[in-house]
């Protein structure tokens, strides 16, 4: 098959290109200047579709999405996400455990990626939960099985550990070091007043928004990641852990700016080695939301 006359993405802008796809898989990617019949000569199923000057992107990686399914199939299915994903133009689905029941256990993971089997239209990684108590043996298993990574989810645990404990933390940072398992966090800490805040900003009729501001401000967020770096640089230093064997952190959705201040501060050398005492770059990531970019309290969220 050769799709023509397209405009294709060459990493930093577009271009006038062609490309040969053979038993589908793409052969070969020509942008500017090519001889159209010398690449006909090489299609051998004869199929050639005039693309009309639209855009053809790389596949797109959603690295942070939640199928759900199981116990939650009113809300979303491996086939409904997946299909969705698959219109859009996302070829990779990174998908989170907070499911239910949650997936903590390599016998509940497994039942997880059996129920994704047959139904998806696009490939899904799947990023597990952590077992209850951090127990090695039981995140061997789930490595076993595939998992690309393990989330936290700091303000509401889907197992028994405590994520603003610095042991907890530790220990789990040691294990990305083992295994090179990436963590991935949801970072927020706790707020102590979460129901009087409700309560008093409901009273004053305020937007549901400016709520949510209220019981979720930036710098809950940000503490958090300030924790976790705090942590990440100690166990480097205090296991003496060689430049390969560092841990791999990912922040997700990331919503405020001192938080990307704080993530892009931990890769400034001057600063990493007055704060940290660390000379090289972490591995550390993170992702921001398109959502969150755009929502502010001016919006009215109703429901239908």
């Amino acid at each position: 098959m050769i799709l023509q006359n397209a405009k294709i993405f060459n990493g930093t802008s577009l271009d006038d290109g062609i490309i040969l796809i053979d038993s589908g898989k793409i052969k070969q990617v020509i942008l500017k200047e090519f001889d159209l019949e010398k690449i006909r000569s090489q299609n051998f199923d004869k199929i050639e579709i005039n693309c009309e000057g639209r855009t053809i992107l790389p596949g797109i990686i959603d690295i942070h999405a939640h199928l759900r399914d199981m116990d939650q199939s009113e809300k979303e299915t491996f086939c409904t996400g997946t299909k969705a994903a698959a219109y859009s133009g996302i070829t990779t689905v990174f998908n989170m455990p907070n499911t239910k029941p949650p997936a903590i256990t390599a016998n509940q993971v497994e039942k997880w990626m059996k129920t994704a089997e047959n139904k998806l239209f696009v490939d899904v990684a799947f990023i597990s939960g952590v077992p209850n108590d951090i127990n090695e043996e039981e995140i061997k298993k789930i490595i076993n099985l595939g998992v690309i990574g393990f989330k936290i989810y700091p303000l509401k645990p889907i197992n028994n550990n405590n994520w603003y404990d610095e042991n907890h933390i530790q220990k789990l940072l040691l294990i990305s070091s083992k295994y090179r398992i990436p963590i991935f966090i949801h970072p927020d800490c706790l707020q102590h007043e979460t129901e009087r805040i409700i309560d008093d900003e409901l009273h004053k009729a305020k937007s549901l928004l400016q709520i949510y501001d209220q019981v979720h401000p930036c710098n809950n967020e940000t503490k958090y990641i300030k924790f976790i770096l705090k942590h990440y640089f100690r166990v480097i230093d205090k296991f003496n852990l060689p430049r390969d064997k560092i841990p791999i952190v990912h922040f997700c959705h990331i919503s405020c700016k001192s938080s990307i201040q704080e993530i892009q501060n931990a890769f400034d050398y001057n600063f990493r080695m007055v704060v940290y005492l660390y000379e090289f770059e972490p591995d550390i990531s993170f992702e921001v939301t398109p959502h969150h970019l755009f929502l502010n309290n001016n919006i009215e969220l109703k429901n239908p």
